[in-house]
């Protein structure tokens, strides 16, 4: 539905601009998600609602996530200027896109105090290995964002560093949604 989009190498906000056939589609989807990763959070804290504060806070980075990098995209569509600057709303769509990816990058620190290694040694590998991969994709893709040239092996890529960084998010939140769900379990037992 784009001709010439690449997965590998464009970014999926470029899916999102007013020129992309796909604009209306891809906008509604990000609100739904981030819509469904609000619900998650709140749901979220409803498991864990005997526990401390580190589960509210929790449940408000991943709150921060669907609401900034979601529901934020989805709203705010990335946009430039004759001169190639983002507009106001381009970079209202990357601060909350930012913001949001802060709020998520933060959460394996606190679920490791929920979920520790003697208790859920699985999940916390797991958290340990978002703790690492995260920041490298990050890193990998803020690279390529800062470099003009587009023949450079980084910016050709851009497109994967944001996906394996998605991806990263994605598996650690059904992994969380899994240990909620045993969770609940065990407390419907007690």
């Amino acid at each position: 539905m784009y001709p010439g989009y690449s997965q590998v190498h464009n970014t999926l906000s470029e899916m999102g601009v007013a020129a992309s056939p796909v604009s209306h589609l891809i906008s509604g989807w990000w609100v739904i998600l981030g819509s469904l990763i609000i619900l998650f959070g709140i749901g979220f804290r409803k498991a864990f609602r005997n526990e401390n504060g580190i589960v509210r806070l929790a449940s408000w980075l991943i709150i921060l996530y669907g609401i900034g990098d979601d529901i934020g995209s989805g709203l705010f569509r990335i946009s430039r200027m004759a001169n190639g600057r983002l507009t106001p709303i381009g970079l209202l769509h990357d601060g909350l896109g930012g913001i949001g990816v802060a709020a998520i990058l933060i959460l394996p620190l606190l679920l490791l105090t929920i979920f520790p290694k003697r208790k859920h040694p699985g999940f916390y590998r797991l958290s340990i290995g978002i703790l690492i991969a995260a920041p490298l994709f990050l890193i990998l893709f803020s690279i390529s964002k800062s470099i003009n040239d587009p023949f450079n092996f980084f910016v050709l890529y851009k497109g994967l560093w944001q996906r394996l960084l998605g991806l990263t998010f994605y598996i650690y939140l059904a992994a969380l949604a899994f240990m909620s769900l045993k969770h609940l379990k065990s407390r419907e037992l007690e």
